[in-house]
């Protein structure tokens, strides 16, 4: 049965050629302004570990209550997370925020950053049930919305599937199978912990359950649980680390309110000034819907 993963988080720059088929503990608070951006620091307190975050607000939205907030679901990097990928991180949390006049939370999943733990997808999915917790306690934000690149992307859709309280997802560039990207291997673990991503020598503590939790957790299972709320799949033509048929098979599971736009770009689709365009323009109309 695959349906576990799903019960267990509720509780715990170019003009694109474009093809489009449509049917913690205490929040610590230390504010900088940057421009027209307010920049508070966010901590997720998960219960295991502490999350850092960052909330990112337009100056023409300071004051209001209620606006819609993000939950920013970052890549799982080639090697370390650098400081050039947290500011490239939070440089398209600003663009977000700009683009759509939303509050932006860019947050480290487990084993990224400056947050604590090691990298796995049960926890970094735990992860994002506790930022939607989070935000629904805030009192000025209003409806959520997740937004994730690669496997970031994947996470938020899986969450998404259980967790009505996340009103749609935009997916840039993510797997629809996690047991495709070689996250179980033996070479993977030397590299995450040669990365900083897995800290913990005695970590995972059951391997063969980390594996199965990879087939387990892969959004193409539960996706089609996030109907009728809408979904936007964003995916680069040329990206050969998740082929285009993945996008494809994701819509075709999740059903007729996803959308599905393939820009001229590779993976790093998240890093394309027009698809950032192309979702921003997404969630201002679903806004207005909502």
């Amino acid at each position: 049965m695959l349906e576990a993963p799903i019960s267990h988080f509720q509780t715990g720059l170019t003009r694109p050629c474009v093809t489009r088929d449509s049917d913690v503990h205490k929040f610590t608070y230390s504010m900088t302004t940057l421009g027209q951006m307010e920049q508070t620091q966010y901590p997720i307190d998960v219960g295991e570990v502490f999350l850092a975050g960052v909330m990112l607000r337009p100056h023409a939205d300071i004051g209001e209550i209620h606006t819609p907030a993000i939950a920013l679901c970052h890549w799982l990097p080639e090697g370390r997370w650098t400081d050039d990928e947290q500011d490239a991180f939070e440089d398209l949390g600003k663009q977000i925020a700009l683009g759509t006049g939303a509050s932006v939370l860019c947050f480290n999943f487990r084993g990224i950053g400056d947050s604590d733990g090691d990298f796995g997808i049960n926890g970094w999915c735990r992860d994002l049930v506790s930022v939607v917790d989070a935000l629904s306690d805030d009192p000025d934000m209003g409806d959520i919305w997740a937004v994730g690149a690669g496997i970031g992307g994947s996470v938020a859709l899986n969450v998404a599937a259980g967790d009505p309280r996340i009103a749609g997802v935009v997916a840039l560039g993510a797997p629809a199978e996690f047991a495709a990207l070689d996250l179980g291997s033996d070479d993977f673990f030397v590299r995450a912990r040669n990365s900083g991503i897995i800290r913990d020598p005695d970590y995972p503590p059951d391997l063969h359950a980390w594996r199965r939790e990879l087939i387990a957790y892969s959004p193409i299972h539960h996706v089609r649980r996030i109907a009728p709320r809408p979904i936007l799949v964003v995916h680069g033509a040329r990206d050969e680390l998740v082929p285009i048929g993945t996008a494809e098979r994701l819509v075709e599971a999740a059903g007729p309110s996803t959308e599905k736009v393939v820009v001229p770009a590779d993976h790093d689709v998240y890093a394309d000034e027009s698809s950032v365009e192309i979702a921003c323009t997404w969630l201002r109309d679903q806004f207005k819907v909502g």
